[in-house]
């Protein structure tokens, strides 16, 4: 009898999603330019709080700009700035440090803060949030006269459109991919937080990456939304033969 054909665990995830999501909420010139000419963010970042030229950030460097973008990305002060990078990313920074890279990133990408202070003033107003498909967020807490409170409903004023807008691109790519895979060689089996997880048969491997990669890259958000993305949407796929290695 032919026995069954090895079968290999695919991640597809969604390359620094939030950051593009945000670039196009905020309409930041910066990062949007980075996405457009396949740039990379991080090392961009790195530069301009380390003030080296991009040729020479190593990667230790280029970790702490991750820490500094995700960490100030939704406008996180400095303080919690410090336990933030520290628990996330392993980078200790001094207090003053701290206050040093939130200056020089809201100096790089300066549609943030302008966009920050819209989503407050929307969530002020309205008591709710909207995504750029038009999922609602309703945050009834901004009227709180408990001041931490009000303030966490800002917060995720600014941070639910993206997260949210990010959870819907796997979710409609995790049903959209169970309708286009050969189910009996390759399905999804799951996804963690921007990533699709898969189980796919050895001889279906390179049609099945293809057909994942170009269905999670250019979904049919206009079709479906009347939304269309102002950068590209890129995946990366991994590929391995244990859960494990993941």
């Amino acid at each position: 009898a032919r026995g069954r054909a090895k079968r290999y665990f695919v991640e597809a995830d969604f390359s620094q999603i939030e950051l593009r999501i945000a670039s196009m909420l905020s309409n930041d010139t910066t990062l949007i330019r980075a996405f457009k000419s396949g740039g990379d963010p991080h090392a961009e970042t790195a530069a301009a709080v380390t003030g080296k030229p991009l040729a020479q950030i190593t990667k230790e460097e280029r970790k702490m700009a991750k820490a500094v973008n995700f960490g100030f990305l939704y406008g996180m002060g400095a303080k919690k700035f410090r336990i933030y990078a520290d628990e996330k990313y392993g980078v200790k920074v001094t207090d003053d440090e701290a206050r040093e890279y939130r200056n020089k990133f809201f100096r790089q990408y300066r549609g943030l803060l302008p966009w920050h202070d819209r989503q407050r003033r929307l969530v002020r107003n309205l008591h709710h949030v909207r995504s750029p498909i038009g999922r609602i967020r309703h945050l009834p807490a901004i009227t709180s006269n408990d001041d931490f409170l009000a303030g966490q409903a800002e917060r995720e004023a600014i941070n639910a459109p993206v997260q949210g807008f990010a959870s819907d691109l796997t979710v409609l790519s995790m049903v959209i991919l169970h309708q286009r895979l050969d189910q009996r060689r390759g399905k999804v089996i799951g996804n963690v937080h921007d990533a699709v997880l898969f189980e796919i048969s050895e001889d279906y491997l390179d049609e099945a990456t293809k057909i994942i990669k170009e269905t999670m890259e250019h979904l049919p958000l206009k079709r479906f939304f009347g939304f269309e993305p102002t950068v590209p949407i890129e995946v990366d796929i991994s590929v391995k033969s244990h859960w494990g290695e993941q």
